[in-house]
């Protein structure tokens, strides 16, 4: 540290401190400056990336950490996958300006009740929804979000319409070891999820139809709830799933029936 008398007497007597303090005070600028910006080049891309797959307050933690999420990595997630039944039947009564309309209305519900359960909202499958639990971040408590979050799916989708009917939905939940991650090349790529937890979630979403239900949960995704959320639960044993063979399934008891219409 130099005295302030000292710097104020070399500041009019020796230009060369004048003009090395100078230097180091423009350096200091510069470097702050690079530093501002590749910071804000990042959270550009972040917010671009995630922005709208996250609930906001996700997205804040993701930029206080500054990692790379895009990363390849393997995770301990829950996936959801959730479908209007008898969509493509409905659908034909409608002009395309009036569904592309009233589907929004119906998928901007499910990814409030999604973000509201801080699943990750991997991506939109005509009129299905795919979420995932796990990532960024793992909880212990996210088998159970998921859960909850299946079942307030179904209420409020009952509460919208599609071609005058109500939206009635079937939620498929897996639990298990997946893949995440940036895939593709320079000319595409694409975050995205992988893994035998993600096939067996959409082939438990295809036999809420066989089992007349509305959610039906993997035996994985079953033991990992805790025992008052397990007991909502029936099993059904030896269900025959596409590619995957005979499994033990589980769907909430107390649901009420459902129309036996083609769906």
């Amino acid at each position: 540290r130099i005295p302030q008398a000292e710097v104020n007497r070399l500041l009019t007597a020796s230009p060369r401190f004048t003009l090395n303090l100078l230097k180091i005070v423009s350096a200091k600028l510069a470097e702050a400056t690079s530093e501002r910006a590749f910071r804000y080049r990042n959270e550009h891309r972040l917010m671009a990336a995630f922005n709208s797959h996250l609930a906001p307050d996700i997205t804040s933690r993701l930029l206080a950490q500054g990692d790379d999420y895009g990363r390849p990595r393997l995770i301990n997630g829950v996936v959801l996958f959730a479908d209007v039944r008898g969509f493509t039947e409905t659908s034909l009564g409608l002009s395309p300006t009036e569904l592309a309309r009233q589907l929004g209305d119906y998928l901007d519900e499910m990814v409030k009740v999604l973000h509201a359960h801080h699943a990750y909202v991997d991506k939109f499958i005509g009129d299905a929804v795919m979420g995932v639990w796990g990532f960024p971040f793992e909880s212990k408590h996210q088998m159970s979000e998921a859960f909850a979050c299946a079942k307030q799916m179904v209420a409020r989708a009952g509460a919208k319409a599609i071609g005058g009917k109500p939206v009635r939905i079937g939620v498929g939940l897996s639990a298990g070891s997946i893949f995440c991650g940036n895939i593709g090349s320079d000319l595409k790529r694409q975050f995205t999820v992988l893994g035998s937890a993600v096939n067996l979630a959409a082939r438990c979403e295809s036999a809420c139809k066989e089992l007349n239900a509305s959610i039906v949960i993997s035996e994985s995704a079953q033991a990992q709830l805790v025992s008052v959320e397990a007991a909502e639960l029936v099993a059904h044993q030896g269900v025959s799933l596409k590619g995957i063979g005979d499994v033990c399934l589980y769907t909430i008891s107390n649901e009420g029936p459902q129309s036996n219409q083609p769906q």
